[in-house]
């Protein structure tokens, strides 16, 4: 069959129904377990029902499963949607941060680089000053948070690789086995203090004086939080109710140095604040338990500016 000079009709050059699927699609999925109706995602989508059960019909064609189930609640997605969802969020994610990075900045790749707050004080300002060194620095956007808030971004695709602890809890089975994770180093926890704080030359600190001692700590659900608790779990005894509840290590190091307060925080951002005079770590006669801090990045997504990130962590802490 000849073919016409200005090439293949569109229909033609879409081979298998995976190419011819569209960002509408790719939406739909998502829509439907925000939203909780095949109805519900056809009206944020702006179509009709009809067209989002056709445009559904041909989602599930081209990946060869049932993606939804339907109950008298609405609809919800099956095990083989759920991974579908997943993949498909991480596709929704990259065009965004295409269209960004390219409105941004079209002459410099752009990375999405998620981070705990501990790895603000010291590695991050490392890894800035190597890869500005080597010529290599990429558009970084940074994205502080927890872990599970930033495992639930790289699941998305709304950041690229992260700086942090992994923690099988974190995220399912099945998504674990996508990423890719690099030991950079044990992050020590350390109890500050005051610098005229009474318990400063007090000596070794047990549990007993611990637990008298105004906390301001991470909420529960933190993995420093998590640490804090067991210290005093695995001593037999219920942790001390904190004073004060605060994500940010900087804001909980700022108050105990103007208060009467202890924290728990990583020793790095201890000993940051302590070389300024503002606060001194505690001696302990039983240590809190070390977090081990990886870089992760998703499997099989290969992006240069993110192996640049790869290689100057293992050089800034090698």
């Amino acid at each position: 069959m000849s073919q016409s000079p200005e090439g293949p009709a569109p229909d033609a050059a879409l081979g298998s129904p995976l190419e011819r699927l569209r960002i509408r699609h790719l939406r739909l999925l998502s829509l439907i377990d925000t939203q909780g109706s095949l109805t519900a995602a056809a009206q944020a989508l702006h179509i009709s029902q009809p067209a989002a059960t056709a445009m559904l019909r041909e989602l599930e064609q081209a990946l060869g499963a049932t993606l939804i189930t339907r109950s008298a609640t609405g609809s919800h997605l099956t095990p083989a949607g759920r991974i579908a969802w997943q993949r498909l969020q991480h596709a929704l994610g990259a065009l965004r941060h295409a269209a960004d990075a390219i409105a941004a900045a079209p002459d410099l790749p752009t990375v999405h680089l998620g981070m705990v707050p501990a790895a603000g004080v010291a590695v991050v300002p490392r890894l800035v000053g190597a890869l500005t060194q080597a010529g290599r620095l990429p558009r970084l956007v940074l994205h502080e948070a927890n872990v599970p808030r930033l495992i639930n971004g790289l699941l998305r695709g709304d950041i690229d690789c992260l700086i942090g602890r992994l923690d099988p809890s974190d995220a399912s089975p099945e998504f674990l086995r996508e990423l890719v994770s690099e030991n950079l180093w044990t992050e020590q926890l350390a109890v500050a203090a005051a610098i005229d704080h009474p318990l400063a030359k007090a000596g070794a600190l047990d549990t007993a004086a611990l637990l008298a001692a105004d906390w301001i700590v991470a909420p529960a659900g933190t993995r420093i939080r998590q640490l804090f608790d067991q210290r005093f779990h695995q001593a037999g005894v219920m942790p001390p109710t904190p004073r004060i509840e605060s994500f940010s290590l900087h804001t909980n190091l700022c108050v105990v140095a103007d208060s009467a307060l202890l924290t728990i925080a990583p020793f790095t951002a201890v000993t940051h604040y302590a070389a300024r005079g503002r606060v001194v770590p505690l001696a302990l006669t039983e240590p809190f338990t070390p977090g081990e801090m990886v870089f992760v990045r998703r499997r099989g997504v290969a992006l240069p500016a993110v192996d640049d990130i790869a290689a100057a962590l293992r050089q800034t802490q090698g």
